[in-house]
Order: structure tokens, then C-alpha cells, then sequence
């Protein structure tokens, strides 16, 4: 019996280890597909965008994560989070609540910029033992544990929008404004900050859609509306831009959009199977959506490789 057991330990024992040493080996597959496929890289069918920048290479809305974002040939926008300060500054960043530390936080809506200017903030990645263990049989989740781990605890700075668009001149940009109770306010910066820059390239997104088709009508900006629920999608013919949550996509709805000539964006697409879903729903539709991702690399490639397939079938 006591053999039985052992022998039953040690072939389990083998099976784990092989499969886990397949796993590093198509790790190191993928890691050497998107190195190919980007610095190669010569056109494409696909809209990439970048989403807070490279944020799956860098901590997401900074300085580093736009420049390295703006140097791939194969993104094609790169989405940014901005909000207001306590003394009406731009600066980017996705939450309100930043980190000093894992036990000190800051609002930013609280605070002057002088205050945010001088200091150095943590990025705060929650990895559970989950993540652990997924990265040890999956692809995509190995590279994307690396990543994370990467950027665990760095230290980052603010940026101002002003700051970053000196970065970005060969891209298209998409402002998400992080409305609070302060539209009016927020348009009025915008309209201040912007009065000078040509914004042929600039695009500007809410999910607040009154907040967005408020500032669409006194600005006359091009704007996106982000439809996060059932109940936004009731709207969309308010817009002339929509950045659509994955899971809410249908093919009728996206084929209307693209026949009004609309610009319609899915967030946030970030693995090969997000993509399989889409190209089941979207059928040959998928190739003119934008895709926002934190992994702009390897979405491209992905679609890279599996228009490739079909073409050769």
C-alpha cells in the first residue's frame, strides 16, 4: 500500500514539473514572439492604445510609462487619467488616493500641487497567492506576475497633463477626466490649458456622461463617452465616440456604430482570450474597434498572429 502511495506521489510529482517546465518554455515562446513582432514591426490593421500609458511596463500615467508608450510604433493612442488638485493644477492619475507609503495616503483633490510636486509616491500591487499559481500554468499569467512584480512598491512622481503632451507628438491622446462635483470648474481648465495646443489628436472621455456631453457642447472638443453599464447604453446615440466595457459589446450595436462612422474603443483588453471573445462576437468587425490595454505588446502581436491565420486559410 505504502508503494502504491509512492509510486501514485512520484508520477503526480512528474506530471506538475513537466507541465510546469512546458509553461516557462511557452513563456519564453510568447517572450520571444513579442520581441520579434515589435521591433519588426512595419504597419498593421489593428488600433492599439495604450491604457495610462505602458502601464504594464511602467507605473501607469507617468512620465515613463507615456514616453515608452510614445516610442512603440505599433500603439496608435495613448489613454491618460486627469484630475484637478485643490488649486485647479492638471495632473494625472487614475485614483484620488495616492501613496506615500502602504499606510499613508494622500487625496489629491485635497491637496496642493506644491505638495505633490515635492514628493515621491509608492504603486500599491495587491498580488494574491492566486496570482502565484496561475503564472505557474498559464502563459500570459507568468508574464503578467513578472510585470507586476516589477512595478510592486516603485516609486513614482506626479505628472502634469501639460508635462506629459510635450511627450506625445506622434500620437493620438485620450484624456479620461476624472470629474468630481466640479465640471464647470474642470471645462474651464481644460478650455485654459488647451487654448493654445492643437488638439486635432486629443480626444477627451468621461464615464460622468452628463459631465462628458456638457464639456463636449461648450468645447466642441472630440470626445468619447465611456459606457460602463446596461444602463449607459441607452445613451450612445447622444455621442459620436464610445469606449465600450468588453463585456457589453454585441455586433449589431458596434456594426451601427462603425456604419455612423462613430469611433468605438473596448476596454480594458489585456489576454489572448479577451481577444478570442471579441472575434466571435465582432466576427470581421474586430479590426476596426480600437483596443485599449495594459499590455499593448502583447495585444499586438496577438492580433498580429491570428489575422495571419486567417489570411492563410
Amino acid at each position: 500500500m505504502k508503494k502504491k502511495r509512492l509510486l501514485i506521489y512520484t508520477l503526480s510529482l512528474s506530471l506538475v514539473t513537466s507541465y510546469i517546465n512546458l509553461n516557462k518554455q511557452k513563456s519564453n515562446e510568447l517572450s520571444k514572439n513579442i520581441i520579434e513582432y515589435t521591433r519588426n514591426f512595419s504597419d498593421d490593421d489593428f488600433q492599439i492604445a495604450a491604457h495610462r500609458g505602458f502601464s504594464s511596463k511602467e507605473v501607469e500615467n507617468t512620465s515613463e510609462a507615456i514616453e515608452l508608450a510614445a516610442n512603440e510604433p505599433y500603439i496608435d493612442y495613448i489613454e491618460i487619467d486627469a484630475r484637478m488638485t485643490k488649486d485647479n493644477y492638471l495632473v494625472l492619475s487614475h485614483n484620488d488616493d495616492i501613496y506615500e507609503s502602504s499606510f499613508y495616503k494622500t487625496e489629491i483633490s485635497q491637496t496642493n500641487y506644491k505638495d505633490l510636486e515635492n514628493n515621491s509616491f509608492n504603486y500599491i500591487v495587491n498580488l494574491k497567492l492566486n496570482d502565484y499559481f496561475k503564472a505557474l500554468i498559464n502563459t500570459e499569467s507568468n508574464l503578467n506576475l513578472k510585470r507586476k512584480t516589477s512595478l510592486k512598491n516603485k516609486e513614482y512622481q506626479i505628472s502634469t497633463l501639460k508635462e506629459s503632451l510635450n511627450l506625445i507628438s506622434n500620437k493620438k491622446v485620450i484624456i479620461d477626466l476624472k470629474f468630481s462635483d466640479n465640471v464647470k470648474e474642470f471645462t474651464e481648465k481644460i478650455m485654459d490649458e488647451f487654448k493654445n495646443i492643437d488638439k486635432k489628436n486629443i480626444y477627451f472621455q468621461s464615464s460622468n456622461l452628463l459631465g462628458i456631453l456638457y464639456f463636449e457642447q461648450v468645447t466642441n472638443y472630440n470626445c468619447f463617452a465611456i459606457i460602463d453599464s446596461k444602463k449607459d447604453l441607452e445613451y450612445i446615440d447622444l455621442f459620436n465616440n464610445l469606449t465600450i466595457r468588453k463585456n457589453l459589446i454585441d455586433y449589431d450595436t458596434i456594426k451601427s456604430l462603425l456604419e455612423q462612422k462613430k469611433n468605438v474603443a473596448i476596454w480594458t483588453i489585456n489576454s489572448t482570450s479577451e481577444i478570442d471573445d471579441i472575434k466571435a462576437c465582432l466576427k470581421d468587425l474586430y479590426k476596426d474597434v480600437i483596443y485599449i490595454t495594459d499590455y499593448p505588446d502583447l495585444i499586438a502581436t496577438t492580433l498580429n498572429e491570428k489575422n495571419k491565420t486567417k489570411i492563410k486559410k
